[in-house]
């Protein structure tokens, strides 16, 4: 918690200290990436406080409201992204370089879901579903949201999006 004191007071006297554009608009650039990181950290977290599927957790684990503080931290990423697109700030390389062209957006997308659905295509003939039920489990929920990603993205089936998109074989280079 100290670093993050310490970061809250970095960041309070460079905006006092400057009246200069072109830091600001670096400070609106540091806040998404922190707000980026911190929505990360959150979902890290969430995850670990409540690993059931069904958010059952043991009674003496804390109960943050993780639910909601990831839909507020998405939304205020997401506002934070909008501000940088808006004043032509650089976004963050972590982001992937968001495209502002939604149709450039929806194509990187695309990719990414049918690479993520060959790698899990490939995983689920691989796993023992008898001594791994759970993993099968989640790889199959994974692989259908892909799929209905996909069709929502392309509006067609997943064999035509994945033709359309990678190769099973290329797949791992576009999750590195």
């Amino acid at each position: 918690m100290a670093v993050d004191v310490r970061t809250h007071e970095i960041l309070a006297e460079r905006v006092e200290r400057t009246d200069n554009p072109d830091d600001q608009l670096y400070l609106l650039k540091l806040c998404l990436e922190l707000q980026l990181e911190a929505l990360l950290l959150a979902l890290g977290s969430s995850a670990v406080a409540d690993p059931s599927p069904l958010g059952e957790h043991a009674p003496e684990q804390d109960d943050l409201p993780w639910p909601r503080w990831l839909a507020e931290d998405i939304e205020l990423a997401r506002a934070l992204t909008r501000e940088c697109v808006d004043d032509g700030v650089p976004l963050p390389s972590a982001m992937g370089g968001v495209p502002t062209d939604p149709g450039a957006g929806t194509e990187s997308l695309t990719v990414r879901y049918s690479a993520m659905a060959a790698v899990v295509h490939e995983m689920l003939g691989q796993i023992d579903p008898i001594r791994r039920p759970g993993v099968v489990k989640r790889l199959v929920q994974t692989r259908d949201r892909c799929e209905r990603r996909l069709a929502e993205l392309l509006g067609r089936p997943m064999s035509a999006a994945l033709e359309a998109g990678i190769r099973d074989r290329d797949a791992g280079h576009y999750l590195g």
